[in-house]
């Protein structure tokens, strides 16, 4: 439904955009620090089993600091505070696609590991790495390959389409 805890996490993202938007956020580096304790203290929580982490409660309990670290990590870049590098740019500006595409890498992957002897051969630490890779490059190719091209190609044409009244 409209009001579930998981779109109230969809929400406060939506807040903290708001937010970055027409305000600007005092103290960011400050404020990230404060988002990351909190994370930490329910991730803690959780660990310890005072805290179902599949649980209604356990959405805000990660959603809430999970949004102020985006408030203070967007503004401390925003103010030019933060150097972050490169290949991370590339993974957050391939966020999206890496989001959209995930499973398709994951599942073709451990299908080629499979079918040449390495899917059960291999430790799980590094069957894991080789599957995280495949996401990561395979969303980084379909973000520059397809996602950005054609919001590129939706943001040009916007002014070009015009809606045509239907006569009826």
């Amino acid at each position: 439904p409209f009001y579930g805890v998981y779109n109230l996490e969809f929400f406060l993202g939506m807040t903290a955009a708001y937010v970055l938007r027409n305000f600007t956020v005092p103290r960011p580096r400050l404020v990230l620090a404060t988002g990351l304790a909190l994370f930490i203290a329910v991730a803690v929580l959780e660990d310890f089993h005072l805290l179902d982490g599949y649980g209604n409660f356990a959405r805000l309990a990660y959603g809430i600091p999970g949004a102020i670290v985006v408030l203070g990590i967007a503004e401390a870049d925003r103010r030019n505070l933060l150097r972050v590098p490169a290949i991370l740019r590339t993974i957050g500006a391939a966020s999206y696609s890496i989001y959209l595409f995930q499973f398709i890498f994951i599942a073709t992957t451990w299908q080629v590991l499979l079918a040449t002897g390495l899917g059960h051969r291999i430790p799980v630490a590094a069957a894991f790495i080789v599957l995280a890779l495949a996401v990561l490059v395979g969303g980084i190719i379909m973000s520059r390959c397809v996602e950005h091209p054609l919001m590129r190609l939706v943001r040009s044409r916007r002014g070009a389409i015009r809606l045509r009244p239907t006569s009826g």
